[in-house]
């Protein structure tokens, strides 16, 4: 009587394990279908670097700069590489608000300002450029 109700216990919880065990299984395709379909839309939206790092950046533009733009465009689309005034500027905003030394990678969230670089984003709690606090953060990988 004993080893019957041990067996359904042990019955019993052997299905709650099985149940947990493919409810994470399922999260863990949901949340790997999720990233990949975030990663498809980082490389569709780094296709411009530039657009993108100023609107993570919080970097506005003022009408020289935006007729500097256009031009690089211009050139670009003929297969010029130039470097120009606003490609200087544009690689000063991309470095870490934190340390001012390395490249910005880390993008925080809620605000989305990328603005941190991976070594100075674990000791930051707060978003450097708007100090909204931190919910999470997500290393942007930038070509």
């Amino acid at each position: 009587m004993e080893l019957e109700d041990l067996l359904r216990k042990l019955e019993a919880e052997n299905q709650i394990w099985q149940r947990l065990a493919q409810e994470n299984e399922a999260m863990v395709v949901s949340l790997n279908n999720s990233l990949e379909e975030a990663r498809e839309r980082a490389m569709c939206c780094f296709n411009n670097g530039a657009e993108d790092a100023e609107s993570c950046c919080d970097v506005g533009m003022d009408e020289e700069e935006e007729e500097n733009r256009q031009v690089a465009e211009r050139e670009q689309n003929d297969d010029v590489i130039v470097v120009t005034e606003e490609n200087r500027e544009h690689k000063t905003t991309m470095v870490c608000k934190a340390c001012n030394s390395r490249s910005s990678s880390v993008l925080f969230l809620p605000c989305r300002h990328l603005c941190s670089c991976k070594i100075c984003e674990p000791f930051l709690d707060s978003c450097p450029v708007c100090r909204t606090t931190k919910k999470a953060s997500i290393e942007a990988l930038i070509f």
